[in-house]
């Protein structure tokens, strides 16, 4: 297989063969057939078409940089067996919670802390307060674009880590690693 051809999971080249072969299908019908959701069977449709497959089951690589990739990186379509890739946005959740961790310790501890260290970690997770919802919400957009078998509500959790954000953050990480 050569660098600009992509290779597609065995559900997606079934997704394809299938709209070949029934042209007239609906998505619903492919997905019944296949064994998988309407939702991936209108992501790969749109993504590609039957024609574009090749034999040994390969599509065109990615010609453009979208702005997604250039924050996440290359983000791979996996089965829904495997599990989710951690990402960016996941990153940002676990390092506030360590944050805050730490400014309760030093809260818990005043004299063992100098004042700048103090403020300085106070300062830093006053502002991951406003990042948290920010990490939630691109953890789970990358959920989401993977099909990953577990994929949280794009508003909810988000909304959750703004209101509550340490609690909210803190159960998103807890889901999450637990339906890894």
């Amino acid at each position: 297989m050569s660098d600009d051809r992509k290779q597609l999971t065995p559900t997606q080249q079934a997704i394809l063969y299938k709209k070949g072969a029934n042209p007239n299908w609906q998505n619903t019908e492919i997905a019944n057939a296949v064994g998988c959701s309407d939702s991936h069977v209108s992501d790969t449709l749109n993504r590609w078409s039957p024609d574009e497959m090749d034999e040994d089951g390969t599509v065109p690589g990615q010609s453009t940089i979208s702005l997604g990739s250039l924050i996440f990186g290359s983000v791979e379509d996996v089965d829904r067996d495997s599990p989710a890739p951690f990402s960016v946005g996941f990153g940002v959740v676990a390092i506030g919670i360590g944050l805050w961790v730490w400014w309760i310790l030093v809260l818990m501890n005043p004299g063992e802390f100098s004042e700048t260290i103090g403020n300085a970690v106070m300062f830093t997770s006053l502002f991951w307060l406003l990042v948290f919802p920010v990490g939630v919400f691109l953890d789970s957009w990358v959920l989401h674009r993977v099909d990953a078998a577990w994929r949280p509500n794009r508003i909810v959790w988000p909304s959750i880590a703004f209101f509550v954000p340490v609690i909210g953050a803190s159960m998103y990480a807890l889901y999450r690693l637990s339906r890894a």
